[in-house]
């Protein structure tokens, strides 16, 4: 016991709670869950993984000695192990070769089930990694040059992303591409790279676990080796662009999507007791509410979505301008005629 309440005070541990985690699927964009950081003694570091059946184990050297911990994969939990006698199976993935991709100067050579099936010129740059699923081929060459290929050969996509990039990892939607300090994911459907931040400076491959991408590396000025687990966003956000308003105002309520399909949207007022409904079943991500009474209005939000569905509520303070004015010119008249009495006297 007196081990573990030690070893807690060497690392910290933040949570974050899950919006949505019924996904079997990574996509884009990816938000933190977990964060494990074990603090560093030594600028001269050297890190290596090795995933141990429920867990990832990995070896810190510094000063020429290796220190041992190991991180439980569904809570990230470290515990520091005395020595390491786990199957030292590296973290690397490895693909089913029933592809390969060959460069030879200027030419880039597809096979397939050993067969060649296509040859196209590309970049007289070395190829860092690339992966195929059954439809798209996608390579990283050096430098950052990345190139989207159809399963025939054809180039839909090319781009310089960071020259660091090193792994790519395909999903049904697209594809993710990681470097060091961010990551990159591709839509096939829209055609479009969009980025992120790793929040980690990455020291080895990320460990993938259905819809969760587990990063280690180096964080706050390399003062901490830690280890994130990342989760995708999906939900809706909705809010208002502020709680108080005039009398004849418009609300503005606005919504963010991340990763639902055919969301519709139900927009009521409650004043009084009475309801009124100002927008039905819309597909619209932002909605204008006039505001004509004084007093409290409850703003009603009903959502729907594929698998998916929310309520909120918003309370708005509705005011009468003239009659604050008033009141304010009466307050001010009252403490002149006040301020008066007592001069005289």
């Amino acid at each position: 016991m007196k081990f573990k309440f030690f070893s807690f005070i060497f690392f910290f541990l933040f949570s974050f709670s899950i919006i949505f985690s019924e996904n079997s699927e990574l996509i884009y964009p990816l938000v933190p869950e977990i964060i494990s950081s074990i603090p560093l003694k030594s600028e001269e570091i050297a890190f290596k993984m090795y995933e141990n059946k429920n867990s990832l184990v990995f070896s810190i050297k510094e000063d020429d000695i290796i220190h041992f911990w190991e991180f439980k994969i569904e809570s990230l939990e470290p515990d520091k192990l005395k020595e390491f006698l786990g199957t030292e199976k590296d973290g690397k993935i490895k693909n089913l070769k029933d592809y390969s991709l060959k460069k030879d100067k200027g030419a880039l050579t597809f096979f397939l089930n050993g067969k060649k099936r296509w040859k196209r010129r590309a970049p007289n740059l070395e190829i860092l990694d690339y992966t195929f699923d059954g439809k798209y081929l996608v390579v990283i060459f050096q430098n950052g040059f990345l190139n989207v290929y159809k399963k025939g050969g054809d180039l839909i996509y090319w781009k310089n992303i960071s020259p660091e990039s090193f792994f790519i990892y395909q999903v049904k939607k697209g594809f993710f591409v990681f470097s060091p300090d961010k990551y990159y994911f591709f839509y096939y459907k829209k055609k479009e790279l969009k980025e992120g931040k790793t929040k980690v400076k990455l020291k080895g491959k990320p460990v993938i676990r259905g819809d969760r991408v587990i990063l280690w590396g180096l964080k706050s000025k390399e003062h901490y080796f830690s280890v994130i687990k990342l989760y995708p966003k999906i939900g809706v956000w909705c809010d208002t662009d502020k709680n108080e308003y005039f009398k004849g105002d418009t609300l503005k309520l606005t919504l963010k999507v991340f990763n639902i399909e055919k969301v519709k949207t139900t927009v009521r007022t409650v004043f009084e007791g009475k309801e009124n409904v100002e927008y039905k079943n819309s597909r619209k991500k932002e909605f204008k509410v006039y505001l004509p009474f004084e007093g409290i209005v409850n703003l009603k939000v009903s959502i729907m979505g594929e698998n998916f569905s929310k309520e909120r509520v918003f309370k708005i303070n509705v005011y009468d301008k003239n009659k604050l004015e008033g009141e304010m010119f009466y307050e001010i008249i009252n403490s002149v005629i006040n301020n008066n009495r007592e001069s005289v006297k």
